[in-house]
């Protein structure tokens, strides 16, 4: 009998699943409890594929509307590589200004930005948690407030009148 991982039997068994649902349960329009394990199935293949942060990484501490976060930029990241920021978030980019991450949210798909991980939970309002302000925690520390977003503006602003 031929070897297989359990990611490759995982993924068979989600084919076969999908091809059974469509079959039996046509008029399903979600909640069945094939249709959960359905999803539940794609969920596990999902954080499977996402990367372990190395440890070396840590060094990415930056104050989120006040809460000391671990931020892997452009990377998807399915376990926190500090038991100190257990709370796990993605960040979304706005649709103009992909530089940095405006919400917190569970799950990203569009506008992606990267994987936060927080010492605290960050209230949500409509699935997601706006930022409001962030800095670099070794920033902070010096004594640096960081940037002034409104003056950055500003100045863009005059410059283009110009």
């Amino acid at each position: 009998m031929k070897t297989i991982s359990l990611a490759d039997a995982a993924k068979l068994a989600l084919v076969e699943l999908k091809q059974l649902h469509s079959h039996f349960y046509t008029d399903c329009k979600g909640g069945c409890p094939t249709d959960e394990a359905i999803k539940a199935l794609e969920t596990a293949l999902a954080d499977k594929d996402a990367p372990i942060a190395s440890s070396e990484e840590n060094d990415n501490i930056f104050l989120i509307n006040g809460i000391e976060c671990l931020l892997f930029e452009g990377k998807r990241v399915a376990v926190t590589p500090n038991p100190d920021f257990p709370h796990k978030f993605e960040a979304r980019h706005a649709d103009d200004d992909i530089s940095s991450p405006a919400t917190l949210e569970k799950k990203v798909t569009i506008n992606f930005w990267g994987t936060v991980f927080a010492q605290e939970k960050f209230t949500m309002e409509h699935d997601c948690a706006f930022i409001e302000s962030i800095n670099d925690l070794d920033e902070v520390l010096s004594g640096f407030d960081g940037f002034d977003v409104d003056a950055a503006a500003d100045y863009a602003e005059s410059r283009e009148a110009a």
